[in-house]
């Protein structure tokens, strides 16, 4: 009878072990399954310094670090073309690697418009236009066209600061020329009250022997061919 008992048992062990059920491998199937995940976080690095720098060495100092060249802006600057003058992330600060970095890089200043011979109207438009401010001023001339413009400062062509102030010159009608002295036929040219032409004068009250004779003062606007203004002060027969 036990002989029996054990034979049964150790068929069962076969069948068991025929269908793939191992007891021991049963056992571990049936435990839940932990499984471990890392998280690796970069860590962050410090942004250098690329202000005043060239736009390339700014690049590869930045790629050097582990950064990234954002958006590139610029900005009329009296420095080289394509210095960095502005950087988005402060240098010294941190940031993950592979962030973006703007910069803001240097371009010539304008060029000032060329407005002489231009018209008041037209020149101050163009430079307003260009982005500058303008003052007129004016100056009486015969060798241009009254209203039109005849010196700038600075000059046309010239580099200069957006909003930088541009003085133009216009062209102003000179005044008539005054009317021309008629000299009365009656009159001794050079003194003013008239004298009538005579062999000489002498000043009235004098030692003088004339024949004719001045009351003074008498101003001598011309040679003195009399001789009246002894002191040359321009008045005779004080």
């Amino acid at each position: 009878m036990k002989a029996a008992v054990t034979a049964c048992a150790a068929t069962l062990v076969i069948a068991a072990s025929a269908c793939g059920d191992d007891p021991a491998d049963t056992a571990d199937s049936a435990a839940p399954q932990v499984t471990e995940t890392t998280r690796v976080v970069a860590a962050k690095k410090r942004v250098p310094h690329v202000e005043g720098l060239s736009l390339g060495q700014a690049t590869k100092r930045l790629l050097t670090r582990g950064f990234v060249v954002g958006d590139i802006s610029k900005r009329p600057s009296a420095k080289l073309p394509r210095t960095v003058l502005e950087q988005s992330r402060r240098s010294g600060s941190k940031a993950k690697p592979g962030a973006r970095v703007a910069l803001v890089v240097a371009k010539p200043f304008p060029r000032v418009p060329d407005t002489v011979g231009e018209g008041r109207r037209a020149a101050g438009r163009e430079l307003r236009l260009a982005g500058f401010d303008v003052v007129k001023t004016r100056q009486r001339t015969d060798s241009a066209s009254p209203g039109t413009v005849i010196e700038q400062s600075p000059t046309g062509g010239t580099r200069a600061r957006p909003g930088a102030t541009v003085t133009i010159t216009i062209a102003k009608q000179p005044p008539p020329p005054p009317p021309p002295t008629v000299q009365e036929d009656n009159c001794t040219s050079g003194y003013s009250p008239c004298l009538p032409p005579a062999s000489d004068y002498d000043c009235a009250g004098g030692s003088g022997d004339g024949p004719a004779y001045a009351d003074g003062p008498i101003a001598v606007t011309g040679s003195d061919p009399y001789g009246l203004d002894d002191d040359s002060d321009g008045v005779g027969c004080e």
